[in-house]
């Protein structure tokens, strides 16, 4: 009877389990690498620690695909962030990064009103 004993990971639906995580967990890596193809970051929320293993996972897998460098780490607020490491030390990116922040600013400060008004503070009209 003992000879007839298999481990329980040899099962079809413990196999149809990890495949269908590794399948989803590949998933999410991609999505993770078009992120940090683009961001060069992305924070990933985390129901548990279950689920945070498996965004640390993801953002690794991510990492090979797109031959990077990258870094996870669990938040102190339970979410998991992933970054490229070797972001900054490419001068075009870096370039590319810096313009795309200043267009970021720009146009939310297009958005808004002005700091200081031509208002008279004792309103009387314009200065």
């Amino acid at each position: 009877m003992a000879d007839n004993v298999r481990p329980i990971s040899s099962a079809t639906t413990a196999k149809a389990r990890a495949q269908a995580e590794a399948h989803r967990i590949g998933r999410w890596a991609e999505q993770i690498a078009a992120e940090l193809k683009t961001i060069g970051a992305v924070v990933l929320a985390c129901a548990d620690e279950a689920e945070r293993e498996r965004a640390r996972k993801a953002g690794r897998r991510a990492g090979r695909i797109i031959d990077r460098r990258v870094r996870t780490k669990i938040l102190p607020d339970g979410r998991v962030g992933v970054w490229d490491t070797e972001r900054g030390s490419n001068p075009l990116q870096a370039r590319l990064d810096e313009q795309r922040a200043n267009r970021a600013i720009s146009e939310a400060l297009a958005n808004r009103p002005p700091l200081l008004s031509t208002e008279d503070p004792e309103g009387d009209g314009p200065q």
